[in-house]
């Protein structure tokens, strides 16, 4: 007969009842646990591939906007500020069941001839709903978009090749801010021409001539010379009644040397079959040539013509600009720049600083004028107060180019340049159709959370 067990011994059966119980409710609600945190996880996963896929779609869509508004140009007012023009241009970016946008536009009006382009202050949202209620991912994107026509020189940087832009829009977040009066992202301007802008005016202004294109018949007429070809080489001066309109020049110039003192403005100019001396100065108004005999109170208009080819431009002495200088060279040919090209500085701060463009462009065919090109050719570092616009190309070939002005060119090579914009004295032509866009901002893309 078997023994009954004791009370204690109960105890002990029924202790380790519960804790077998106990562990197995444990075990289940771990399996339980581990089911949801795997759907969480796995939910988690599916949420963040699709955050992904929301941002590659937004920074696409951004990124063919800005294509699109690259490639065209703006259009009327009354149809710009209209949210169906942009939803056309958003048609083959967005589908309207899938997000939204959302664009505020503030026009800027310029006062001043003979500016053309159009200005646009843009602030773009862009909205795409996502697959979760109240939840949908949204970028922005604002700055100031211009399109149209600029005069040369206006842009601190304009080139058709060479340069990479410097927005970068297919980052997620990315800023740039320029602090100068424009960005120096260009598109469409025509490097395919001889000239990608029309140099015919720079060359026929000066000399008083209709815009079109000059034979040397016109051209003899203007110099005094019977002329039904190339004059000889040599420095010929147009004269207006006193005045100086301009100085023609036709050969290669070996050396043109700048140089200034006080309120005088020198320029010594050197062939090998010429050799001239320029000196013309502010206060009071007077200009004198080595070679020709000139008027007591004649002015000069400063501006100077070369068919053919700078081959050294130089600077005598420390500043070789006097301050009152706004002189434009244009060149038929090629130019070589050998040194520094400075201003006088300003005695009071704000002042303004003299200032030369140089220009070269193809109107009159020349046997020894090389493709219009400009060459920096300084072997350590070059300043010059100027403005350097060529319907060629501008190779840079020393370690460090400082431009105080502005760089226009079909395409630049060589390291890129610090510019420091300073608006030109003069107004130049028009240059090409040009789009691009000035401080712009990419605000980055967000989770945005709808409550209501």
């Amino acid at each position: 007969m078997s023994k009954l067990k004791s009370p204690t011994q109960k105890g002990f059966i029924l202790i380790g009842a519960l804790l077998m119980l106990s562990l197995a409710m444990s075990t289940v609600c771990l399996l339980i646990s581990t089911q949801n945190h795997h759907k969480i996880w796995h939910q988690r996963v599916i949420r963040i591939n699709h955050a992904r896929s929301q941002q590659n779609r937004l920074i696409r869509i951004t990124h063919q906007l800005m294509e699109i508004l690259m490639c065209r140009p703006l259009p009327d007012k009354d149809d710009i500020v209209d949210n169906k023009h942009w939803q056309t241009l958003l048609e083959d970016c967005i589908k309207e069941e899938d997000g939204d946008f959302s664009i505020d536009t503030n026009w800027i009006n310029l006062q001043t001839d003979p500016f053309e382009p159009q200005y646009l202050d843009m602030h773009l949202t862009l909205s795409l709903q996502d697959e979760y209620p109240g939840m949908k991912h949204q970028s922005t994107l604002q700055g100031v978009y211009c399109s149209g026509r600029f005069p040369l020189g206006v842009i601190p940087l304009l080139v058709t090749e060479g340069l990479a832009p410097p927005v970068r829009y297919d980052a997620i977040r990315s800023q740039v801010t320029v602090p100068n009066q424009f960005s120096s992202a260009l598109q469409q301007a025509d490097s395919g021409k001889q000239n990608w802008f029309d140099p015919i005016p720079l060359f026929t202004s000066p000399l008083g001539l209709p815009d079109q294109q000059p034979d040397w018949q016109i051209i003899g007429t203007i110099l005094g010379l019977d002329l039904f070809g190339p004059p000889p080489p040599g420095v010929y001066p147009v004269r207006d009644q006193e005045h100086l309109k301009a100085l023609f020049i036709y050969g290669d110039i070996t050396r043109m040397v700048f140089s200034q003192k006080e309120n005088e403005q020198k320029i010594e100019i050197m062939g090998n079959d010429f050799e001239e001396t320029l000196i013309y100065g502010a206060d009071p108004l007077y200009c004198t040539l080595s070679n020709t005999t000139l008027p007591k109170e004649c002015q000069f208009a400063q501006n100077i013509i070369v068919i053919g080819n700078i081959n050294s431009l130089e600077q005598s002495g420390t500043y070789g600009i006097a301050p009152f200088c706004s002189l434009v060279v244009f060149v038929n040919g090629a130019i070589h720049i050998s040194s520094s090209l400075l201003s006088v500085p300003p005695e009071v701060p704000g002042q303004k600083k003299g200032s030369i463009i140089f220009v070269t462009g193809q109107v009159l065919k020349n046997p020894s004028s090389l493709s219009p090109d400009i060459f920096v050719d300084g072997k350590k570092g070059i300043e010059i107060d100027a403005h350097l616009i060529s319907s060629g190309a501008i190779q840079n070939n020393c370690e460090q180019l400082i431009i105080n002005g502005s760089l226009n060119a079909s395409t630049y090579s060589g390291n890129t340049p610090q510019i420091n914009f300073v608006k030109p004295e003069r107004i130049l032509p028009l240059g090409p159709e040009i789009h691009f866009f000035q401080n712009l901002f990419f605000g980055g893309i967000e989770e945005v959370f709808n409550n209501g």
